[in-house]
């Protein structure tokens, strides 16, 4: 083949990057024997994928699937290397040595942050391309990871108190029970990860059934979005547990604390087709046939603290993203 190394080395490389950083780097090419060559060409893109398959049973009991994705490009950005302009020639031959292609690059403004998980990627990509006539391509990649800005004091809302309030009856109407209800409360709704969220809950058992338990939790919910379908997927990050709670008695939650895991920020600004939400639960669980309670409370997980909180740590909020 005759091709030893084809890689994509970066500069300085770092664990993650901002829109708005250069990045540089290299293409570098070992060849051990003469290669004939169209042309080397660096290509760095940014996109979003989604897919997912669901199974279903038809009418006449046969198992069918079906499968949804969804494709967003956020840029494109080409840097030819070698070829034509540098040679005069259509295909031109490449002694045997290891040859260096530098690069500089910017990464564009307005773009979501990396995401990987198994249903949806937001990417970055570095891809080097040696296009070898009669034969095929030879290809090599290398991935960053780049962080959007979520600056939580540019969403006043988030400083203020939550509050809300449900209740659920446990059975049919001709034998409806008195409800049992739960009022949640936040005092205030932007966090970042590696905080606790304080809460409190009051919980209350009107009717004559036993409750199992009651829970308090942080819920990771992210939403993807396909041509033809959409999916929901719920994670517990963190949860309490309190026990039963007798018919006619109560519950309360004060001020227990839920941990926030190194987690993406919310929302995953500027990408279409995946979306990210955090919720604080409380979930009241009855004995037997029932369907649970729950009384969601959304929060918004940023990467710049509230400008109050940071104040009460003692340390300072950054003026700008980090630059190389």
């Amino acid at each position: 083949m005759g091709i030893r190394t084809l890689a994509v080395q970066i500069d300085d490389l770092k664990q993650e990057y901002f829109p708005g950083n250069q990045v540089s780097g290299r293409v570098v090419l070992e060849i051990s024997e003469e290669l004939k060559v169209r042309k080397i060409e660096l290509l760095f893109n940014g996109f979003a994928d989604v897919c997912w398959t669901e199974t279903y049973t038809t009418h006449d009991n046969q198992q069918r699937s079906v499968t949804h994705c969804s494709h967003e490009d956020y840029f494109e950005q080409r840097f030819p290397l070698y070829g034509k302009e540098e040679t005069g020639e259509e295909v031109s031959v490449m002694a045997p040595n290891v040859y260096t292609f530098p690069f500089t690059t910017t990464i564009p403004f307005n773009v979501p942050s990396s995401y990987e998980d198994q249903t949806g990627q937001v990417r970055y990509m570095f891809n080097a391309n040696v296009d070898r006539p009669w034969a095929f391509d030879m290809h090599a990649h290398h991935k960053i990871t780049v962080m959007d800005i979520l600056d939580l004091n540019t969403l006043p809302y988030l400083e203020s108190r939550a509050e809300k309030t449900d209740q659920k009856v446990l059975c049919c109407l001709c034998c409806a029970s008195d409800p049992i209800s739960a009022h949640v409360r936040l005092e205030r709704q932007g966090y970042v990860a590696g905080e606790e969220v304080q809460f409190w809950a009051e919980i209350n058992n009107q009717s004559n059934r036993t409750m199992t338990c009651s829970k308090g939790s942080l819920i990771k919910s992210v939403t993807y979005h396909a041509s033809s379908a959409t999916r929901t997927a719920k994670t517990v990050l963190c949860k309490l547990r309190h026990g039963k709670i007798e018919g006619g008695g109560t519950d309360t939650f004060v001020g227990e604390r839920l941990h926030i895991p190194a987690v993406p920020q919310s929302f995953l600004r500027g990408c279409g087709i995946i979306d990210i939400r955090y919720y604080v639960n409380i979930r009241v669980v009855p004995f037997g046939i029932g369907v649970d309670l729950n009384v969601p409370i959304e929060i918004v997980i940023g990467s710049v603290p509230l400008r109050n909180i940071a104040q009460q740590h003692g340390f300072a909020l950054p003026s700008a993203p980090p630059s190389l």
